[in-house]
């Protein structure tokens, strides 16, 4: 691997999926910098900086200072604020901070990564969206920023593929973390009477999305941009 390929960012790693992103990332042979407002587990990354990602602005000038140090030409945002709540219930005053979080700071970070990745002639935006994006009821402001993550990555594919850099998104379905817990505890009724709602008949964990991450990081998938890939156990087939 290109030395200067070797770097990634990665934004939000500091639990959940970010914490497997970043395993299995190491394991690939990246060197890895974890952007997150916490800090991550020992060992779970090469590099880390505490950052506010409801701050674009501050977040790239962030970013932008940092890749002095580090020549990353890889970004994976795999950060989100969640709201679940019904209409009635929405928080508007909250909703410019969902959206600056799950949208506009992956645009800042993009942007200020841009240059870098136009002298290596390289590039990998790799950002997670959701499966909500088809419709979950109570997830009104998530879906609705997770869609509009999918059409900047479409929109940014199609705008950088001529020079290499390639823009792609991973959904997860239902995936197994502390989120997922408290609303499912284990060996629960809710539990099992979710899980047999599922066509895999299981809920998935955060290496699944993974490993759907390292394939669009890889220097062989150039030819592969603009796509959301569903990791969701078949979820988003609309089965049930």
């Amino acid at each position: 691997m290109v030395e200067d390929r070797r770097w990634v960012i990665l934004a939000g790693g500091s639990g959940g999926i970010g914490v497997g992103i970043a395993q299995r990332l190491r394991s690939d042979g990246f060197m890895v910098s974890v952007l997150d407002q916490n800090a991550p587990p020992a060992g779970i990354c090469d590099h880390f900086v505490r950052i506010d990602l409801s701050d674009p602005e501050s977040s790239a000038n962030t970013v932008s200072g940092l890749l002095d140090e580090i020549p990353a030409v890889n970004l994976v945002y795999a950060t989100g604020v969640l709201e679940q709540a019904d209409l009635g219930s929405v928080d508007i005053s909250r909703s410019n901070k969902f959206y600056a979080v799950n949208v506009v700071s992956f645009v800042a970070l993009a942007k200020a990564m841009l240059p870098k990745m136009k002298e290596l002639g390289y590039g990998r935006l790799v950002a997670i969206g959701s499966s909500a994006i088809k419709g979950k009821s109570e997830r009104a402001t998530y879906a609705g920023t997770k869609g509009a993550l999918q059409g900047v990555i479409r929109s940014l594919s199609l705008e950088l593929a001529s020079i290499n850099i390639t823009a792609n998104l991973v959904s997860p379905g239902p995936i197994r973390t502390a989120m997922f817990e408290s609303a499912y505890p284990p060996g629960s009724a809710e539990e099992q009477e979710f899980l047999s709602s599922l066509p895999a008949r299981r809920v998935g964990a955060p290496q699944d999305i993974a490993n759907a991450v390292s394939y669009f990081l890889d220097q062989r998938s150039g030819f592969v941009t603009g796509q959301n890939l569903y990791v969701c156990g078949g979820q988003s087939l609309g089965w049930r």
